[in-house]
């Protein structure tokens, strides 16, 4: 996309500051906003594509958070597979392709359509959510070829509440699924933040959606 163009179509343009506001995410770039990670946050796996996606080519943010050649890793079986380990602060997420061909993920303006989710009882539920958007041209595709990787950080609390952990990320109709994790977190995880509850509440449509109330 050429940002010094700037005559975007009506519907384009839409979807660009709905984006801006909502996400925090244009090209790459991530807006810092003040979160209070005891409570549900935004999902955020920025992911470039190597690739151009021809068949579903849509995507107004792209993200240049490219996938790396695997290192050092010990290729056992020949499959997508996702690993999750605990750090100081949280999770370390690790999302590699050992396959001999290139996989294509589900992505929105250049994010991963993936959350980490906790077992309450015999139910997962997100402690990740996506922002709503109704905009066409935000949903494409970001390819990891054969032999590549990502790895993502991400804060998750302490708190008194133990259970599972595990991360999904979307593949068309299929879901990766990581190992699940024994952790202790805060049991507001699963909530909404309350400065949001009010307006807005969390929406399973292949993934979790923040919707506004209608």
């Amino acid at each position: 996309m050429d940002s010094s163009k700037l005559n975007f179509p009506p519907v384009v343009l839409t979807c660009m500051v709905g984006l801006v506001l909502a996400s925090g995410l244009l090209l790459g770039a991530q807006i810092p906003l003040r979160i209070d990670s005891k409570y549900m946050i935004q999902a955020l796996y920025p992911a470039g594509s190597l690739k151009k996606d021809t068949i579903s080519p849509g995507g107004n943010g792209e993200s240049s958070n490219m996938p790396h050649p695997i290192k050092g890793r010990r290729i056992v079986i020949k499959a997508l597979y996702a690993n999750i380990s605990q750090t100081d602060s949280g999770v370390k997420i690790e999302f590699w392709n050992s396959t001999d061909q290139d996989e294509w993920m589900r992505a929105a303006d250049g994010n991963m359509l993936a959350w980490l989710e906790a077992l309450d009882g015999k139910d997962w539920k997100p402690i990740e959510y996506h922002n709503f958007s109704d905009c066409g041209n935000s949903f494409h595709r970001v390819v990891l070829p054969a032999g590549y990787e990502w790895e993502y950080n991400k804060i998750v609390p302490k708190g008194d509440w133990r259970t599972f952990v595990r991360w999904v990320a979307v593949k068309d109709k299929l879901r990766i699924t990581s190992n699940m994790m024994l952790m202790s977190i805060p049991r507001t995880r699963t909530a909404i933040p309350p400065e949001k509850a009010g307006q807005f509440e969390i929406k399973n449509s292949g993934y979790p959606i923040l919707m506004p109330r209608k």
